[in-house]
């Protein structure tokens, strides 16, 4: 059991037997102080007893001191947080009085695992807060009573922030059985392989353990051997690992039997024990302090700025400047796992470049120096703001103890003895971080599988397993020699794979023993026609195991991609299995319901108001959403400015007025300036029904979106760069980062409860280290396992890495497969289908290599998906433009939203959107200024947009209208010699009404008339023979006669590009638009989810709601 868990039920019990059920704060701690005969005592702060704590406990003297100069609400927190010590920890260990529930950034959470201090402290706090606030209360005051948390704190004399805390745990989080307390896992005997290395006296050892060898425990029997030992202490050893989990269960295993010691010990990651040595070590890097750690949201956030500034050519786009920017990151974080720094890397690229012959080197060589230019300007940025970001967190240490002998002689005394687990998956850096201590001295004992190798994108290599000898003289290799987790069928099964396997070469042979006697059941083939069929197939083999004794809980579904999760998901809902898919976590409905609250706040087009309207609180339709926007932008004020006024709107219906006006007072007094985090809570504590809605929901879903409501509030509760809390604008920017960067990884781990009755479904990569009594393995289809091999793109310059080949791919595809099968102990089912749309798949080829498999399949499915048809209420027109050719294309419900509602979207919310805004709007006004003064016209116009629409506010203002200015020399050089056809639009008929296209400018030729449309975006691949080159051809004929020569030019790069649409596909551009506008009528827009999309679109949030449904 965790012991967060353990830490409640103390609590419970202690309140249970000595206080009544609703007593209040300081009175329920004080009785069951004096029960456990103690006695709270009220001192000066300062006084020699406290020290610089606020509260301690000092069990001799039967006391639990407390500061005098706070209110009786915080001196029951601070007693009950003592008390938890008390029931919990040993007598030698003190409270440290550190604050570890407070936030922190979100890139610090990820890489700082709690210490055995930090996780007494946080035990305490929660003890404190189910103590003072039981869980069965919070849930009777707040759901069956309707308190709110005010009224609860009020009530109960207990600070708000604790209720706060609380309710949020005991309505989101699951609660925990007492009788799993007793429930322990049979401990298996130890083997002498294990003991061998385990008390190995060598300088260096590989401990070679495939799966179910028992390596964590052979690991923790090597601390433990050392421990024994009369010269080494707890403080000499160093314990790294892949993950903050395994970091965590490692310390709690060592803490079990030796307390002391694992307070001693440094237990983490790599990248945690990295940030370590920078935070003591800051002054030889250069860095402050306090330096702090960003994620990539924050690092596209820190350039996205600076871009137009640094004078890119192929990674500049006015549409979408983050996507150059997140290849850009990638490659400059493969760097940095190279330990290549930026002046490296532009010496690299730049020799690169001297070199490069013919056009396809040359571009990608000045791609490699563009990426230089953002590395050096990155790494200048990174320290103006005293901050380090992930690739930093090994390099920076590992270049530094390989330089500085000082340094790298006091880590290896501090550290004399070193264990690295997961030991496959190091990379160069991490790697040279190991052989720099180990040549100073430390001795090195590390566990790792050349087959379970999953992570080259980051650098790793089992080559790293085969090099162990040549990296580290003297060192030797033992293996694990038996399989503790499988019966011998699936330990079989996964000998056979691994005999032929890439990786294989890297290590010893695989030879595992399996040592269980149970049966389990032979592995089943199971083959579906599409994925429906497959799905449906999962679902009757997860039921028949039900049937067979084997529960959800014990079940995983393990996918190459979260794409085929999502899927499989999906079949399983529709046959009412319970699973942990949380999805695609932004996609989610409560996740989007909570951050339309905070945009109504931070955007003031009021977007936001259609998912919102269509809240059960609230119930607006279309009809009073359009009313209530149009008016905000006839105004020019912000939407929820008007909201407590709604029903004195003209065309406002008295129901939709007063469910506004209801609205209206659930935001008073919440402001776009606060935390993203206290209004979140503050609406869903203290101001609506919602969270009640959420809580008291039954089934899988309820307890998904509760567990997605957790997980988004902790997002909300991290802080900026200079401290600050993120405030409502802020958290939508950095989740609309996280999206385009897909890093939402940490956030899909569902929190039911290690018992919660549903079936595990997770990436074959978040499997790794997990063990399940039935293993599903979906997806097993060529393309998806192994998956498509495309060759690196990234602007990294030659030589930097080993370029990525089809066999390392697939060397990589088959651990992936290898680690899959090895997961299952007693029941392994492989599933994969035929056909995807009318394209037939291939079997995976690695199936063959099993041997012959019992097989099943099923060619039609009973219940097959169906996706919903989206109908709005329609809105007559005959007339669209080329926005809505563009919308329909990429995601339809933008012309709803556009066309019904009157959102055009959100405002520029940065500098380099703000330029951006300006030059779109330049380019839609070419034909005003074109002429024989286009560029001083041109420059006018500039300056007049500029001073309503630039960034005129930003430290950068200069900078930036420069950068605008140089776009507009381009764009006037484009428009040289043309002039203006006379009019601003071409009406292009269609069928059942017309197309607006804006006119191009023209020039007399001796061949005739030339047309020159303008974009202000790069030229593409597509560019000259897609859907908007076959409606801007068509646009130019009908004005200017068929003989017209059209081309588009292009304001980013200065491009020219003709037409090249064929005839054929021309008349189909048409044909389409008409059934576009057909559509716009009808109300069929529906939505194309696409995070690559999405991301960007301002609609984002609100996505795809349209408000109450109305009758259509």
């Amino acid at each position: 059991m965790a012991a967060f868990d353990l830490a409640r039920i103390a609590a419970r019990k202690l309140r249970e037997g000595h206080s009544a059920e609703r007593a209040q704060g300081y009175e329920a701690v004080a009785a069951a102080a004096a029960g456990l005969g103690f006695v709270i005592k009220l001192v000066q702060p300062g006084d020699p007893v406290l020290g610089t704590s606020d509260a301690k406990l000092l069990r001799d003297w039967l006391s639990i001191y407390v500061r005098n100069d706070v209110s009786s609400d915080q001196a029951a927190a601070y007693a009950a947080h003592e008390l938890g010590h008390l029931e919990l920890h040993q007598p030698q260990e003190l409270c440290s009085g550190s604050d570890p529930d407070a936030g922190a950034s979100r890139a610090l959470s990820r890489v700082e695992a709690y210490g055995p201090r930090e996780r007494r402290e946080l035990q305490a706090n929660v003890f404190a807060r189910e103590f003072l606030l039981p869980r069965s209360l919070a849930r009777q005051l707040f759901l069956v009573e309707c308190k709110s948390a005010a009224d609860i704190a009020q009530t109960l004399k207990l600070p708000y922030p604790l209720v706060r805390s609380q309710l949020l745990d005991s309505l989101l989080g699951p609660d925990i059985a007492e009788q799993s307390v007793d429930m322990v896992a049979p401990q298996q005997k130890r083997d002498e392989s294990q003991w061998a290395a385990a008390t190995f006296e060598g300088s260096a050892l590989l401990l070679e353990a495939g799966p179910g060898s028992g390596k964590t425990r052979t690991l923790v029997m090597r601390i433990e051997h050392l421990l024994a030992q009369p010269t080494v202490t707890a403080r000499d050893i160093l314990a790294l690992t892949f993950s903050n989990k395994a970091a965590g269960d490692l310390a709690d295993r060592i803490a079990k039997a030796h307390p002391n010691a694992a307070a001693e010990m440094w237990t983490g990651t790599f990248h945690a024990f990295g940030l370590d040595l920078i935070r003591r070590y800051y002054d030889k890097l250069g860095l402050p302090n306090n330096v702090q750690l960003i994620d990539k949201a924050q690092a596209i956030e820190l350039l996205e700025d600076r871009l137009p500034l640094m004078g890119l050519k192929h990674y500049h786009d006015l549409r979408n400047p983050d996507q150059g920017l997140v290849k850009i990151l990638s490659a400059i974080s493969r760097a940095k796992d190279e330990l290549v720094d930026h002046e490296d890397f532009g010496r690299r690229a730049s020799a690169a470049l001297e070199v490069a012959t013919g056009e396809k080197e040359i571009i990608a060589a000045e791609r490699s120096c563009e990426a230089a230019t953002v590395y050096r300007v990155y790494t200048e940025t990174l320290r103006e703001a005293g901050a380090v970001d992930f690739g930093d967190l090994v390099m920076l240490p590992a270049l530094l103890i390989g330089r500085n002998d000082a340094v790298r002689e006091q880590v290896a005394q501090r550290h004399s003895h070193v264990l690295v687990d997961e030991y496959q998956d190091v990379n160069r850096a991490s790697a040279r971080l190991l052989i720099e201590l180990y040549r100073a001295g430390s001795r090195l004992w590390v566990v790792g599988d050349a087959r379970q190798s999953l992570y080259r994108w980051r650098g790793a290599s089992s080559a790293n397993m085969a090099g162990f000898e040549a990296d580290f003289a003297g060192g030797q290799r033992l293996p694990l020699g038996h399989n503790y987790r499988s019966t011998d069928h699936i330990v079989s099964l996964s000998r056979r794979f691994a005999a032929d396997m890439r990786a294989g070469k890297n290590g010893l042979a695989y030879k595992a023993a399996a040592q269980r006697s149970e049966g389990g059941s032979t592995t089943k083939l199971l083959v579906g026609r599409n994925d429906d069929c497959e799905g449906e197939l999962l679902a009757a083999e997860i039921k028949r195991l039900v049937e067979a004794g084997v529960p959800l809980a014990a079940q995983a579904v393990l996918a190459p991609t979260n794409g085929r999760l999502d899927i499989m998901a999906a079949a399983l809902a529709r046959q009412e299995i319970a699973t942990t898919h949380l999805g695609s976590f932004f996609e989610r409905d409560e996740v989007r319901d909570l951050l339309s609250i905070l945009a109504l706040l931070a955007e003031a087009n009021g977007g936001a108001l259609v998912r919102v309207a269509a809240l059960r609180e609230i119930r607006v339709g279309p009809q009073d959403i359009g009313t209530i926007v149009s008016a905000a932008h006839k105004d020019r004020i912000p939407l929820n400015a008007l909201l407590e006024r709604a029903s004195t709107l003209p065309g406002m219906t008295s129901a939709g007025g007063q469910a506004l006006e209801r609205l209206g007072m659930q935001l008073k007094g919440l402001e776009s300036h606060m935390s993203a985090f206290e209004v979140a809570a503050s609406w869903l504590l203290d101001r609506s029904d919602y969270l009640r809605d959420i809580a008291s929901e039954p089934g899988p879903e309820g307890s998904l979106a509760r567990a997605a409501l957790q997980a988004l509030l902790g997002f909300l509760d991290q802080r900026e760069l200079d401290g600050r809390l993120l405030t409502p604008a802020r958290a939508i920017k950095r989740v609309r980062s996280a999206v385009l960067l897909a890093d939402d990884r940490d956030l899909r781990d569902a929190a039911l409860g290690a018992d919660a009755a549903a079936v595990r479904m997770m990436t074959i990569h978040g499997a790794k280290g997990l063990e399940f009594s039935a293993v599903h393995v979906v997806g097993l289809h060529d393309q998806c396992l192994p998956g498509r091999f495309r060759r690196d793109d990234s602007p990294l310059p030659p030589g930097l890495v080993e370029p990525e080949t089809r066999e390392m791919h697939l060397e990589e595809e088959e651990c992936l497969f290898f680690v899959a099968i090895s997961r299952a102990e007693d029941h392994l089912r492989l599933y994969h289908n035929e056909i995807a749309n009318v394209r037939s798949r291939k079997p995976s080829p690695f199936l063959a290599r099993l041997g012959n498999l019992s097989r099943r399949e099923l060619a039609v499915a009973t219940a097959p998906s169906n996706s919903p048809i989206v109908q709005h209420k329609p809105v007559k027109t005959v007339q669209i433009n080329i926005f809505d050719i563009r919308d329909y294309a990429s995601c339809a419900l933008r012309i709803a939203y556009r066309r019904y509602f009157g959102i055009h979207g959100r405002r520029h919310e940065s500098p380099y959107l703000q330029t951006s805004g300006v030059l779109y709007t330049l380019v839609d006004r070419i034909t005003e200024v074109a002429g024989p003064n286009v560029n001083s016209n041109m420059q006018a116009v500039l300056e007049e947009v500029w001073e309503t629409r630039g960034p005129v506010g930003s430290g950068l203002a200069a900078d930036y209208f420069a950068h605008a200015s140089g776009r507009v020399s381009t764009l006037a050089q484009l428009a040289s010699g043309f002039e203006s056809p006379g009019f601003a639009h071409i009406e292009l008929p269609i069928n059942g009404g017309t197309l607006t296209v804006g006119a191009p400018l023209v020039r007399s030729t001796p061949k005739g008339t030339e047309i020159r449309f303008f974009d202000a975006g790069p030229v593409r691949s597509k560019t000259g023979n897609d859907q908007s080159a076959g409606i801007l051809l068509s646009a130019a004929r009908h004005a200017f006669g068929r003989q017209a020569d059209a081309t588009t030019a292009h304001m980013t790069d200065g491009g020219v590009v003709g037409f090249k649409r064929s005839e054929e596909k021309v008349a189909d551009d048409l044909e389409e638009a008409g059934q576009i506008l057909s559509a716009i009528n009808s109300g069929t827009l529906p939505p194309n989810p696409s995070m690559r999309i999405c991301g960007r679109c301002p609609h984002f949030v609100s996505c795809p709601s349209v408000g109450a449904i109305e009758p259509i």
